[in-house]
């Protein structure tokens, strides 16, 4: 969009994936990291769960605007006019998408299974795209390497934890909630967000809410530092890559290491001074 504007790009991707990172912490679909912590945080509810997370929420958009701004100041100064008024190219698949996608909140609020309005939704845009004359090539449309590496990663974990890492994790976690949420963050960087998570979440005793949320905090703000810490930044980089926006791993990292420390902390204080 920023392209077809003629604005430059690079400020509103970096604000795209520290969004889709740092401020999914306010409902139990806002990530697949919150989708793994439904099972055990099912007693809170949706509600619940975003009466806890909404503080963090706020603060770490506020952050993450901020550190934009700052950051990208010169890109961001003046004013942008485009020549002639951007038409969307297919405003009826545009509309048919925001509705599908706008629908997948309010249903979770209600009480229905995410997958149970994700399939539908999914059929209704596949049926719409088909319908419109898109056509994608599954082939190269889906992320299969993404999907699979994770998946291995899960694997590793899961092997690993059977032969000594769950009773280390179980000592590390065993310190507060703050450590909870620095151990996410870094093991997120290390082996992803989703399988770290995994890992952590048997090591967090049953019915320690605020550490498991710590636990979502360090998961989804902190695997800012490498390309490879979350599923979003993972499919984020092979879409600016398709567009022309080549992003070095030495360059997101080194963003990331300004954004996340203070993210963290201030997201960790705003979870243990709101709602208990």
């Amino acid at each position: 969009l920023a392209q077809a504007v003629d604005v430059p790009p690079r400020p509103f991707a970096y604000a795209t994936v520290w969004l889709a990172n740092g401020a999914s912490l306010l409902l139990p679909i806002s990530n697949l990291t919150n989708l793994l912590a439904a099972r055990r945080l099912g007693s809170l509810g949706s509600a619940g769960f975003a009466a806890r997370m909404l503080l963090p929420e706020i603060v770490a958009v506020a952050v993450i605007v901020a550190a934009l701004f700052w950051l990208f100041r010169a890109d961001l100064r003046g004013r942008h006019r485009r020549a002639t008024p951007y038409v969307a190219p297919d405003r009826v698949l545009l509309w048919l998408a925001g509705v599908c996608c706008l629908a997948v909140a309010p249903a979770s609020i209600a009480g229905v299974t995410p997958w149970q309005v994700a399939t539908p939704a999914a059929a209704v845009l596949a049926a719409g795209c088909w319908m419109r004359g898109h056509r994608p090539d599954l082939r190269t449309a889906l992320p299969w390497r993404i999907l699979l590496l994770t998946e291995g990663l899960f694997l590793l974990v899961a092997a690993l934890g059977r032969h000594g890492l769950d009773a280390v994790l179980r000592h590390l976690t065993g310190h507060g909630s703050l450590l909870v949420e620095a151990i996410g963050a870094v093991t997120g960087n290390l082996v992803n967000n989703l399988p770290s998570y995994v890992a952590l979440e048997r090591a967090v005793p049953t019915g320690h809410h605020r550490d498991l949320l710590a636990l979502l905090l360090g998961t989804n703000a902190g695997p800012m530092l490498l390309v490879s810490g979350s599923l979003a930044t993972m499919l984020w980089r092979q879409r600016c890559a398709a567009r022309g926006v080549q992003v070095s791993a030495l360059e997101f990292a080194r963003y990331g290491a300004l954004l996340v420390p203070p993210l963290l902390l201030l997201t960790y204080l705003a979870l243990i001074t709101g709602p208990a």
